[in-house]
């Protein structure tokens, strides 16, 4: 008899033997990004690094700056329980564009965002990015599989 294993459960030994645990984290930190502070925060903020536990932010404005100063540690708290696990023991903030936006160039593979059955550019080109390390064709091909189908699950609302 077979027995079914959480994807979870595969993936994350995977990811931290190729290195790419931090870069799923950051992954998952923009992707969700209102999920962990909530509309107000997130709409003045963007994560854009997490390098040994200290996540750097950009922030839209320095009046928001200030005034994430001084909820430093009601972020990180709140961010490392959405998280499950803690990621981050320090922030920081810089002043910088909150757009979503990859500066990495892919091959023109672009899949219109219009409907839940296909993925951005952006979402497309963030993705290789956190795959440019591997070497592996293959795995590298099965994990860009895995990542596009876990965001068109993440749409649908399940």
């Amino acid at each position: 008899m077979a027995y079914l294993l959480p994807i979870t459960s595969i993936l994350k030994p995977l990811l931290k033997r190729y290195g790419l645990e931090t870069q799923m984290q950051v992954y998952t930190l923009i992707d969700q990004w209102e999920a962990f502070v909530g509309p107000q925060i997130a709409s003045h903020t963007l994560p854009y690094q997490l390098k040994f536990k200290k996540l750097f932010l950009y922030v839209d404005s320095s009046a928001w700056m200030n005034q994430l100063i001084y909820l430093k540690q009601e972020l990180t708290d709140k961010i490392n329980k959405v998280a499950g696990e803690p990621w981050v023991r320090e922030i920081f903030f810089k002043i910088g564009s909150v757009e979503k936006k990859v500066e990495t160039a892919v091959e023109e593979k672009t899949m219109s965002s219009q409907n839940d059955n296909t993925i951005s550019r952006e979402e497309l080109l963030l993705i290789e990015k956190y795959l440019s390390s591997l070497k592996e064709k293959e795995l590298k091909d099965q994990l860009r599989k895995v990542f596009i189908q876990g965001i068109l699950h993440s749409r649908k609302g399940h």
